[in-house]
This record gives C-alpha cells, structure tokens and sequence, in this order.
C-alpha cells in the first residue's frame, strides 16, 4: 500500500515541514507514502488531476491577499482543486493547510468532504492524527486490491467523476457511438474509453461475444444459440455474433445452451 500525493502551492519552506509529519506518521522510507508531484499553477494542477489515477491524496495550501477592508480573501482557485480532486475519484483524499487563522475562518465553510481543515502551524503539532485517519481508510480501501490483483478497475463515466468496480460486479460492456454502457450488479452507467482497451484492462475473465460487445463469463445465464442472443445473470440480452459463435458454444456449459440442436 503507497499513499500517492500532490502538493499545491507549497513552498520549499512549507513542504520540509509537511513531510516531517508524514514521515514521523508512515515511517521515513517512501514504502508508504510518494510524491507524485507539486504545482504552484492552478490550472496545471488542475489538468494533473483530472487525468493521472494514481495521485489519492492532495495536499493544498490556501494563502490569502487582505483586500481593501483589511480582511483576507483566501485563494479559492487552492480550494476549488480539492472539489476537482473528490469529484474526479470519490476515493481521494483532501487536505487543506491554511495561511492563518482568519484565513481558515473564511475558507472553512466551502472546504467540503475533507479530511482535515487547519492552519499549519496546527498540521506540524496535530496533523499527526488526520494522516493516520487517512493511512487506516485507505489500508482497507486498498485491501482487496492488495490480495486480488487486478480484480479492481477504475471507470471515468461520462460527466468526468471516476467510479471503483470491482470486477465480479461487472456484467457486460457495450461500445455505442464512441461511448461504453457499463452493465453491473448495481445498474448501468455511461463510460469514456474503447471496447479493446476495456477487454485489456478487465483480462481473460471477460469475452467477446459480438465486435460492440464484451461480457463477463461468469455472468453468462444462458445462451440462445437459435436467437443469437447470450442472456446475462441480470436479465439483460447481448448479441451473438456468428464470427463467436463457436468460440461461445466451447466456452458455455451444456446446462446454459438454449435450442443448440435447432441451429446443427
């Protein structure tokens, strides 16, 4: 288990400090923690985010301007990479380190789904117990991952969040006008990506049974060799192409051919 992170607007000075507490939390080797990597531009944090899958934790910290009024006006671009972070994998994890005290006042209320909210002189003396909150969720996070390798996949569905399946959940993938309908255990979902990259992904536990269409063998109900037609275990119908038809007729059980005899 390795805990990836991604630090915004962290100066050296800042950064030393931070990953003092890391380490004195996960140990001084990088077995358990890296660092993907740092920006001080918002927009290129921003791009990292929404296309690595690897980074789970981001660090960001919110410095402030005082404006006219004397008052500081925190930098909401810092705060806005920690929706792009959750929306982007509902797994990731937030942090926000503040400038000051007034500046964690006035940012606090708009910091949604983090792990922690503080100034960092409070992260270097408490910060302690937030990253061991977020060690232990994500230890059994990645648990299964750990003991089933590539039994777990990441989909970008369309609109841009990221969802985590697990593989024995997924019955069935379709290509349709450049996009992927996503049939699992608990409904269907729209998808980015191409059919050949999914049956890569997904291994020798899912087939093709028609050039559009991808199943899982182990949700195969049965077949209708007459009707051309492979019936999953949610009721869902898939096509059967010729070109797989006797690909599928070696791979099915007796118990699951339907009208075999009506097509020899």
């Amino acid at each position: 288990m390795t805990l990836s992170c991604m630090f915004y607007n962290v100066n050296d000075e800042h950064f030393d400090k931070i990953i003092s507490v890391f380490r004195s939390v996960f140990g001084s080797g990088q077995g358990n923690f890296r660092v993907d990597a740092r920006f001080s531009d918002a927009e290129q944090a921003a791009k990292f985010l929404t296309q690595t899958r690897s980074t789970r934790l981001l660090v960001t910290y919110v410095s402030s301007r005082k404006n006219e009024d004397g008052h500081a006006v925190p930098d909401m671009d810092a705060v806005r990479l920690g929706y792009i972070a959750t929306r982007s994998n509902r797994d990731n994890y937030v942090l926000y380190l503040a400038q000051d005290n007034e500046t964690l006042l006035r940012m606090a209320s708009s910091c949604v789904r983090a792990v922690a909210t503080m100034t960092l002189p409070m992260f270097v003396r408490r910060g302690q117990a937030a990253l061991g909150m977020i060690r232990e969720d994500y230890r059994q996070l990645t648990a299964a991952e750990d003991t089933s390798e590539g039994e777990w996949i990441h989909l970008k569905v369309i609109g841009g969040t990221v969802v985590r399946l697990h593989t024995s959940r997924l019955y069935a993938v379709l290509s349709e006008n450049k996009e992927l309908e996503v049939h699992t255990a608990d409904g269907v979902m729209k998808a980015y990506g191409s059919l050949d990259g999914m049956h890569k992904q997904l291994g020798d536990g899912f087939c093709r049974c028609h050039r559009s269409c991808l199943i899982n063998r182990d949700a195969i109900q049965y077949v209708d060799f007459a009707g051309m037609t492979i019936a999953l275990m949610d009721g869902t119908l898939v096509p059967l192409a010729k070109s797989f038809r006797q690909a599928m007729s070696q791979l099915v059980s007796p118990g699951a051919r339907q009208d075999m005899r009506q097509t020899e």
